[in-house]
């Protein structure tokens, strides 16, 4: 390989690294795993769960209770979602609410699914105080 080769390598893969945000930064802390999962404290933060199906499959803790009445029907991306039985994605991974809750969700839910509106779950473990209030 050239000089000229490994630089632009070099460059690229700097502008890759550099353009992929953290999922420490989507979160308030930890990395994922069942022995430090990411931090949940702000409902920026659930929403940014639920905008990126691709940590549906980590560990996550619940710090402070959390109110998504600043949201609408359409506004607050779900976490895990069904069309049909072939046009699904559930949430796998263990959501602690360690004693806190999420109220002020508003949404619409199907007669199909089943659990809260905000959170479809085949495999996984959910553990969270849902309010309607």
């Amino acid at each position: 390989m050239t000089r000229h080769h490994i630089y632009l390598v070099s460059v690229c893969f700097a502008l890759v690294t550099i353009n992929v945000p953290t999922r420490a930064a989507q979160f308030a802390g930890g990395s994922g795993t069942a022995d430090d999962p990411y931090h949940i404290a702000t409902a920026e933060q659930l929403d940014a769960l639920g905008a990126d199906p691709t940590c549906w499959d980590k560990y996550f803790k619940l710090i402070a209770d959390i109110d998504l009445s600043g949201y609408g029907p359409a506004g607050f991306h779900t976490i895990g979602y069904w069309v049909t039985s072939k046009n699904y994605k559930a949430f796998t991974g263990v959501f602690d609410g360690d004693g806190h809750s999420i109220s002020g969700f508003t949404g619409a839910c199907s007669a199909s699914r089943t659990g809260s509106a905000s959170l479809t779950s085949t495999s996984g473990a959910i553990s969270a105080s849902l309010s309607s209030e």
